[in-house]
């Protein structure tokens, strides 16, 4: 990576342990699987901007601790849970029917704190983290649906 342009040579892996890492599946077969480091192949950002969203067709996350699986298939919207079992547990929101899937997966940080009188910050007490996963697409009139669940 010495000497390609736009790379941070300084950049470091992510320091926060991550609860879920995500795989990529693709419609020619491949996979692009989330290492706990969380870096890019060229070193900028994180693992999720080498995602190909062109050829994305399911994306699913694991959980590392209780080997759990939340995914979503991007061909017909439907979404699964996966339990440490291995049972599956297929679902869908609705039968509307849209086309032009597209995913949306986002951890959303909550960082809690002590507040305090003086000027100075307060105290981290704690810090939770909630991910979403699904997709959005568009119906027989061209309206933007969104269909989206939530986990910690």
């Amino acid at each position: 990576m010495d000497g390609e342009v736009g790379v941070d040579p300084n950049r470091k892996a992510n320091p926060m342990a991550l609860k879920y890492l995500f795989t990529a599946i693709y419609n020619d077969g491949t996979s692009l699987l989330q290492t706990q480091d969380d870096v890019s192949s060229t070193g900028e950002g994180s693992a999720f901007t080498d995602v190909q969203h062109d050829k994305l067709v399911e994306f699913r996350l694991f959980d590392v601790e209780s080997g759990c699986e939340y995914g979503v298939d991007l061909t017909d919207g439907t979404f699964f849970t996966k339990t440490s079992d291995g049972t599956v547990i297929p679902f869908r929101m609705t039968e509307v029917p849209a086309k032009d899937l597209r995913l949306i997966f986002f951890r959303r940080h909550t960082h809690h704190f002590m507040m305090n009188a003086s000027e100075e910050p307060g105290e981290e007490t704690g810090h939770t983290i909630v991910y979403r996963l699904g997709w959005q697409g568009n119906d027989h009139e061209g309206k933007n649906i969104q269909h989206v669940i939530e986990f910690d």
